[in-house]
């Protein structure tokens, strides 16, 4: 197909690129997230779904893209982050630590070993496997 015309050549370019935008969480629910999309004042009724690797809080400000008619939340956008900490881990049960409350644990694999490992502050290096 030859573009004869700006006007086509533009057209065409506007179909070819995808929609992303910038939105602010406005809930966090079971079904997805609520947002402020754009200058709106009021969230969205609708509960957006999100990336599930990335943990949201009302707030932020994140990332979407509009696939197949809606739009998903890909990921929060913000500061870099310095440290990770889990959260939840299953595996994690095993660590125990004398201060919760200033204690850091950090999880670590060897996917190829199978082998997990588990770090805190007050107990070091343990094996979880």
């Amino acid at each position: 197909m030859i573009l004869e015309t700006e006007q086509q050549v533009a057209a065409q370019q506007q179909r070819a690129q995808p929609e992303f935008h910038f939105a602010t969480v406005a809930g966090v629910h079971s079904d997805g997230l609520s947002l402020y999309i754009g200058a709106e004042t009021s969230p969205t009724e609708k509960h957006y779904k999100c990336n599930t690797t990335c943990k949201f809080a009302a707030g932020q400000k994140v990332y979407i893209q509009k696939a197949g008619g809606e739009y998903v939340v890909l990921f929060p956008i913000g500061n870099p982050v310095t440290e990770i900490f889990a959260d939840r881990a299953e595996i994690a049960n095993s660590v125990q630590s004398n201060d919760l409350e200033t204690d850091r644990i950090l999880l670590s694999a060897n996917p190829e070993k199978d082998h997990y490992y588990a770090w805190s502050q007050t107990l070091g290096w343990r094996q979880i496997d």
